[in-house]
């Protein structure tokens, strides 16, 4: 029983197709399989703000003066239940996104980060329920006017997030340093909040700017209402929101609708990854079997021979999973190579990244899917009689 039952050099093509269907399957899986990976951490991903069920959010269009817009947001604040009010870029969850370069130095040598960026004005901080871990909020005098979405470098406050401080600062304290937005002045970094999620994907690390958005025109705001019933107040809001901002439309909700949204939608391609990657998977075992199949029927005279010669049942079956288990080994080494490779060439290639428990599980599904492919042709193989050589 020394010499191979399908050797390749007998079946170099059908060989060749089982080594190149595992490599082809590795690199597919392992993305499919990261990508489903992020989607469930995304589902269950903090948005570092405090119970978004109590954070109610308003969404009011058309342009009024200055004048007006303040009076109307004052008057949203005096709402009974209304414990914060203030106006927003984006929220977590939420359809707007917005980004700048941060680093913390002018020439970019210490390397710059792209930032979701937040702002909106007196009381964001509060509005949220964020979690200072060191310095403090804005000062109101610290807030300058936005005057174009571009102009974010007009900040000379910010506040960071843990992750984005670790970053930018390694092995430092981050408050009282100063970093550097495009190519304004440097901001000063007065506070640290402990998280504050991204939207969309929620990949970008984060950073409140002290600046103060123009609320005369399309608006925003966030309302931290107390603890209790917020359906009550949230009824309360839209009857007044009519008197308040008459002549404007406006649409309310609040953080934890926009955050189920976002978890249906993470659902939806956590659904489908793991159907693609059942189907492709099953594919494999099929494609695979159909392959061994073939290769085992050709050598049943051989194996024949073998039986007659005195080889035992279960000495072929072993043999025959065991050089299958050759094919696949190489079909997988080298389609851990292809991954290997596509992550340098490729410049955003986060899918072929996973964690390296999840690259061994991959491989052992695949293996264990040549091995239940190769299940059937072996123990047919198997039972053949010494008389079929003749």
């Amino acid at each position: 029983m020394d010499r191979l039952l399908i050797s390749p050099y007998r079946h170099p093509l059908l060989a060749a197709l089982i080594v190149l269907q595992m490599a082809l399957g590795y690199p597919v899986l392992l993305a499919m399989g990261t990508l489903a990976l992020q989607a469930h951490a995304r589902m269950h991903a903090s948005s570092g703000i405090d119970d978004d069920a109590h954070l109610l959010t308003l969404r009011l269009n058309g342009r009024v003066s200055a004048a007006q817009a303040q009076r109307q947001a004052t008057a949203l604040g005096a709402i009974p239940g209304v414990l914060h009010v203030a106006a927003i870029n984006q929220l977590p969850f939420g359809p707007e996104h917005w980004s700048t370069l941060m680093g913390p130095r002018a020439d970019g040598a210490g390397g710059q980060f792209r930032v979701t960026t937040y702002l909106g004005g007196t009381g964001l901080v509060a509005a949220l329920g964020l979690r200072l871990q060191r310095g403090h909020d804005f000062a109101s005098d610290e807030y300058r006017d936005l005057t174009s979405p571009t102009a974010l470098d007009l900040a000379q406050r910010v506040i960071l997030t843990q992750s984005l401080a670790a970053r930018l600062f390694p092995g430092r304290d981050a408050v009282g340093e100063a970093v550097y937005l495009g190519g304004g002045p440097p901001a000063r970094v007065v506070g640290i909040v402990e998280r504050l999620r991204a939207p969309g994907a929620g990949d970008e690390d984060g950073a409140i700017l002290a600046l103060r958005l123009r609320d005369d025109g399309d608006a925003l705001y966030v309302l931290r209402v107390a603890h209790g019933d917020p359906m009550q107040v949230r009824a309360r809001l839209g009857a007044d929101a009519q008197r308040i901002a008459a002549g404007r439309m406006h649409e309310l909700g609040s953080a934890g609708e926009l955050r189920s949204q976002q978890q249906r939608v993470h659902l939806q391609r956590l659904m489908l990854l793991a159907a693609g990657a059942a189907l492709w998977l099953l594919a494999t075992t099929a494609t695979v079997y159909a392959i061994s199949e073939l290769m085992v029927r050709q050598r049943y005279r051989q194996i024949a021979l073998r039986r007659a010669l005195g080889a035992r049942a279960a000495q072929i079956r072993r043999q025959l999973h065991h050089e299958n288990l050759l094919l696949c080994g190489l079909g997988v080494a080298i389609g851990t190579g292809v991954a290997a490779l596509l992550r340098r060439v490729l410049p955003d290639a986060a899918a072929l990244s996973p964690p390296p428990l999840s690259a061994l599980a991959i491989a052992l599904l695949l293996l264990a899917a040549g091995w239940l492919a190769m299940r059937g042709p072996a123990v047919r193989a198997a039972r053949l009689s010494p008389a079929a050589y003749r």
